[in-house]
This record gives C-alpha cells, sequence and structure tokens, in this order.
C-alpha cells in the first residue's frame, strides 16, 4: 500500500474535530485526553483565536488531518484553563475523582511547584535562556501524527512548519516539555536540534534557537521524519 500524501498548512476552525480526533487518539489516559473532547475542542479552538497561537495541520485530501501541532505563546495554555476551570468545574471534579490519571497530574505539578523553587525553576530556564538571547519566547505545546500517517514525513514536516511560522510571527527562541518515560519524542526532537534546558520530577525541557537553526531545521526535519 501507497503511503498517504500528507501536505501541512494553518489550521482553520473546521479542522477543530480532526484536530481533537488526532489528541485522543496519540494521547491516550494523558490528562487532557481524560477530560474529553469537548474540553479538547475549547483548548484548540481557544489556541486557534488567539492571536499569538501558532497551529498547523497535516492533511490528506482524502481522510482530513492527519497531524497537528500547536504552541505559541507560553501563557496561552494558562490562560484557558483560568477562565475553563469554571466552565468545565463538574468535569474537572468529577474525574479528579475518578481517573488515577488525572490525579497524579495534580499531585505532579504540586510537587513540579516545589522542585522550581529548590533548583531555580525548570522552565524558567527557557525564559532565562530567550532573555540572554533577546529573543522573544514561545512554546510548543503538543504534536501528534495519527498512526496511518506516521513514516510519511508528516511528523518532521509539522515542526518545519511549525518553526518557521513561529519565526514569522516574531518568536526567537522555542521550549518544550515531554515526559521522561517518552524516549521515542526525546530521541527525534534531539535528531533535531533541540537541546535538553531543564528537569522537573517527571518533564525533561527543551530549548530550540530559530534564529541559529531555522534553516538547517527544515531539512533535518524532512530528513528524519522520511527515515522513521
Amino acid at each position: 500500500m501507497e503511503p498517504l500524501s500528507v501536505e501541512v498548512r494553518a489550521a482553520v476552525v473546521s479542522d477543530l474535530p480532526g484536530i481533537v480526533r488526532c489528541h485522543l487518539t496519540a494521547f491516550p489516559g494523558q490528562p487532557m485526553t481524560e477530560l474529553g473532547p469537548r474540553w479538547l475542542m475549547a483548548l484548540y479552538r481557544y489556541y486557534l483565536n488567539h492571536p499569538e497561537s501558532v497551529t498547523v495541520v497535516a492533511v490528506n485530501p482524502e481522510r482530513g488531518v492527519v497531524g497537528f501541532i500547536v504552541g505559541g505563546g507560553p501563557d496561552i495554555r494558562d490562560q484557558f484553563i483560568r477562565g475553563a476551570r469554571y466552565r468545565f468545574a463538574p468535569v474537572i471534579l468529577w474525574r479528579t475523582l475518578t481517573r488515577a490519571v488525572i490525579r497524579r497530574r495534580l499531585i505532579g505539578r504540586l510537587l513540579s511547584c516545589f522542585h522550581r523553587q529548590a533548583d531555580g525553576g525548570s522552565q524558567d530556564a527557557a525564559h532565562r535562556e530567550a532573555a540572554r538571547r533577546g529573543a522573544r519566547l514561545g512554546t510548543l505545546l503538543s504534536i501528534a501524527v495519527l498512526p496511518e500517517a506516521q513514516g510519511t514525513g508528516a511528523a518532521g514536516k509539522l515542526v518545519a512548519a511549525f518553526c518557521n511560522t513561529a519565526r514569522r510571527q516574531g518568536f526567537g527562541y522555542l521550549e518544550l516539555g515531554v515526559y521522561t518515560s517518552n524516549t521515542r519524542a526525546i530521541a527525534f526532537y534531539h535528531k533535531l536540534g533541540w537541546h535538553e534546558i531543564g528537569r522537573s520530577h517527571d518533564q525533561s525541557f527543551y530549548g530550540f534557537d530559530l534564529g541559529q537553526a531555522i534553516g538547517p531545521a527544515d531539512s533535518r526535519a524532512k530528513e528524519i521524519a522520511d527515515r522513521a
């Protein structure tokens, strides 16, 4: 069977169901997934409407959205959560009581707060590094590719498009967090030129200098993804 043909472009509102489908498939059992499709739809709609967001989709003509990448300003997700926690309060409470993964995540957030106070701040390292370089900080929040689109180069194309779009929007330095148990993702980011800048109790944080690496990143991303 021939691999899917995939092209990347900026996301639009009509892509939201496909983005949510990709998230649900790629991140089973994760806290954001456990809060349900309505929560995810609201989250990604918030990103699409936010002036500092960067949201790109990988699309196949027959199957629609088969992958996405989202991020932008480092405070967008927290802004959404602050506003949505009241609207989704019953869902959050119920899921916290019935889903152990969400309880563990909440405890982990508390532990990471104490950890950041002790070591100077793992995520704060990205802010310090961006400030040192005189660059505007952006965040890569999430990337997901459906199983049928893996091996098509979609992941590399998404990262390259995200970096290009972020640079055009004025971001100079990117950061992301990944669970330390996700060794495949960590290896992928290492190959693309991301470097570790800090750790919390269960996550590693990586940084990427758009000013230095945007040109090579395009070719590296495509080459690595094509080999995957």
